[in-house]
């Protein structure tokens, strides 16, 4: 009942508001209609700036989640029916009226990596006396495996990796023995390719803590399904040893080259074959980077070494000490075997020893690397090319004179060419420029992507600057909404309607001083005239009831 009530009067007073407003003029209508709307858009940007500033948090202040914790993270939230989002960094982001429900919920999960030592320690006490040779040997593998992900987890540009370890079972008799095999999974950062720098390294951590696991027995591929390493392709295990090398010496000239702004480098071996190995396709074994190059004199062409030829077999019966190298290596091995004591030489007065030793140059260090041995091929000394990209800004800056004037042509040239002459330096501390084994360099100016001038950088506004901004616009628009109510006001009190004549009496009234009835005395003698005897009576009532006669 109290609701119809309630209806009835908000019922009436809309009616009396639209009376109100009807008899309001074309002006005062408008002017009330647009302070409404000033009045609507001002709520409903405070609505829209509440809701953008809490919408959402992220979960442990934005950490990344690595793809194990965030299956965990997910089930937890989906069972007790939080909605979240995760984005491309790996970040769960839930409401902000939730966050606290939701962190709660997920304290006690195991999240985070485990380093290799925790893995190792929980398997060995894991063990019971009641468990079978079987079950313990499975255990066993597992957690070898789960420490190789721990480690692999750790290189740069890894975000979760699966590991699985083919041990195959040992044969007896004469039977040949299986090598062990790996099989590698990993997701990276953004899906994005590994270095191959990194693919090195990982296959360093395979064959270093596996026993009997090759480096050609390793099979790597990531989430997209690229492959970095085939266990049945050797050939594309030697480009990935050779891609690793390039970056490496790129990296090395880069450090050298630093003291120059924007500069890049490309660094090429010369293709080589090992015995043993197929040839690698021209169209996976090089790498060619097509820049359009603008320079202010034009440089002498590069000289390229031809790579070296095919190494002959070594004649039958030659006492040749063996040389291992590992899968992949085309240009040098990767590691020699401890090298077999040579004879004596002979006591011969001018003559050279017969059998000298076996001489090796470390790979890291630059230089001519070469092996030598007794009755034996050469091994092929590493060459390769080397590009360098110096940007047009570094010269125009360098080159700037002290009255602030642009250098002369003459005065450029002289300018890349000691600029030239430094970097060929540099790049000689790495690689060798000179003697059999020499290194071909181009250098090449290019332009930069950005102009020589560049604007100045703008600062973005800090969040009291911005928070400041809100509360000026907000003041704004509260002051024009109240300039827009007074104006509507002032239009409202003049131009109020006017006030309508009061309607005429249904009946005829005396009023005292209209020019239409007559007085007081006047009546008094019409009534003594028509009835003198009831003026008469009237008088002496009057007079015995101590009335006042004159």
């Amino acid at each position: 009942m109290s609701s119809d009530l309630a209806l009835g009067r908000f019922g009436s007073l809309l009616q009396r508001l639209r009376r109100s407003v009807a008899a309001r003029s074309p002006a005062a209508r408008w002017g009330l209609a647009a302070v409404t709307i000033v009045v609507l858009v001002f709520l409903g940007y405070l609505g829209v700036g509440s809701l953008t500033t809490t919408e959402s948090a992220y979960l442990g202040s934005g950490r990344q989640y690595g793809p194990d914790d965030l299956i965990k993270i997910t089930r937890v939230l989906e069972r007790q029916r939080f909605p979240y989002h995760i984005d491309d960094q790996r970040r769960v982001a839930v409401a902000s009226e939730q966050l606290e429900q939701a962190t709660a919920a997920i304290s006690k999960l195991p999240l985070g990596p485990r380093p290799p030592g925790e893995i190792r320690d929980d398997q060995s006490a894991g063990s019971n006396f009641w468990e079978s040779l079987h079950d313990k040997e499975l255990r066993e593998y597992q957690g070898r495996e789960k420490i190789l992900e721990s480690m692999i987890g750790d290189l740069p540009g890894i975000v979760g990796s699966f590991v699985w370890i083919n041990r195959p079972k040992p044969r007896w008799g004469l039977q040949p023995v299986v090598k062990p095999s790996a099989f590698v999974r990993l997701e990276t950062e953004g899906d994005r390719q590994l270095p191959f720098r990194t693919v090195q390294a990982l296959t360093t951590i395979l064959t270093g803590y596996e026993p009997g696991l090759t480096a050609d027995a390793v099979t790597v591929v990531d989430r997209r399904g690229h492959k970095y390493l085939d266990a049945g392709n050797p050939a594309l295990s030697a480009l990935s040893h050779n891609r690793a090398r390039e970056e490496e010496l790129s990296q090395e000239i880069l450090e050298q080259l630093d003291w120059i702004g924007g500069v890049r480098v490309s660094v090429q071996l010369s293709e080589t074959v090992s015995p043993g190995l197929d040839p690698v396709t021209p169209g996976h074994s090089q790498r060619r980077d097509t820049v359009d190059s603008q320079t202010l004199r034009s440089a002498p062409d590069s000289k390229h070494v031809d790579p070296p030829t095919r190494p002959e077999a070594p004649p039958a019966g030659s006492a040749e000490p063996k040389v291992s190298a590992p899968a992949g290596a085309i240009n040098r091995p990767l590691a020699l075997e401890p090298e077999l004591p040579s004879p004596p030489p002979r006591a011969a007065t001018g003559a050279a020893a017969p059998n000298p030793t076996t001489t090796a140059t470390p790979p890291s260090a630059p230089g001519h690397r070469t092996v030598t041995q007794t009755g034996a091929r050469d091994v092929p000394a590493e060459t390769g090319r080397v590009w360098v990209r110096v940007p047009r800004s570094y010269y125009y800056h360098v080159g700037i004179l002290p009255s602030h004037k642009e250098p002369s042509l003459e005065e450029m040239q002289k300018l890349v060419a000691r600029t030239e002459e430094q970097i060929k330096t540099g790049i000689a501390l790495v690689v060798p420029l000179s003697g059999p084994s020499a290194w071909s360099t181009t250098i090449h100016m290019i332009s930069d992507e950005v102009p020589l001038h560049l604007p100045p950088v703008v600062s973005p506004p800090s969040d009291a600057r911005r928070i400041a901004l809100d509360w000026g616009i907000a003041g704004a628009m509260g002051a024009l909404a109240a300039a827009l109510v007074t104006f509507g006001s002032w239009i409202l009190s003049t131009r109020r309607p006017s006030v309508l004549p009061e309607a005429a009496p249904r009946k005829l009234r005396y009023h005292e001083g209209s020019s239409l009835t007559p007085g007081p005395s006047e009546r008094v003698r019409e009534f003594v005239r028509r009835n003198p005897e009831s003026a008469v009576s009237v008088l002496e009532r009057w007079t015995s009831q101590g009335g006042d006669v004159s």
